[in-house]
């Protein structure tokens, strides 16, 4: 079982047609409802497993992101900042919507609604010419309510 706590940012469904439009596509219907009810959030238990070549790796989500929040003093916290920011870091389908401590991505695949692990350390470097890859994006739920069901206290340990 999770807990999810807002950091009360409330939403409406103009605010996600608004988003929608800015980023050419709409969001998964079960990420609209969750965004429409909590928002900006953090959620316990935090530690989440996914696999990286068959070998279990592990992480914890530090928040998930959202809108209507303050675009100087916590643009850390919006899904418009990490968009426009990763728009040429990530392939189109996807949209970061939670952040682990690390800098790393929780990222949500806008076609299927699936879950996915991006791993900052072991991306393309494009500024050095390197080809873009997903070599660093990794499956972790088929869909967002999974990935929630599947979070525990501590992460590869338990397996």
């Amino acid at each position: 079982m999770y807990l999810i706590e807002s950091k009360d940012y409330p939403i409406n469904e103009e605010t996600l047609i608004e988003f929608e439009s800015h980023i050419g596509r709409r969001l998964p219907d079960e990420y609209r409802n969750f965004l429409l009810k909590y928002n900006v959030c953090t959620v316990s238990p935090k530690s989440f497993i996914f696999f990286v070549n068959k070998e279990p790796a592990d992480s914890s989500i530090d928040f998930f992101l959202g809108l209507n929040v303050h675009p100087r003093k916590e643009y850390y916290y919006s899904l418009y900042w990490y968009f426009n920011m990763m728009k040429e870091r990530i392939p189109s389908n996807f949209l970061k919507i939670a952040s682990d401590p690390f800098g790393n991505g929780i990222l949500i695949d806008l076609d299927r609604g699936s879950i996915w692990f991006w791993d900052h350390e072991l991306e393309a470097d494009i500024e050095g010419e390197e080809d873009f890859s997903q070599e660093n994006i990794f499956f972790i739920s088929e869909n967002l309510n999974g990935f929630l069901k599947s979070l525990q206290e501590e992460g590869v340990e338990n397996i």
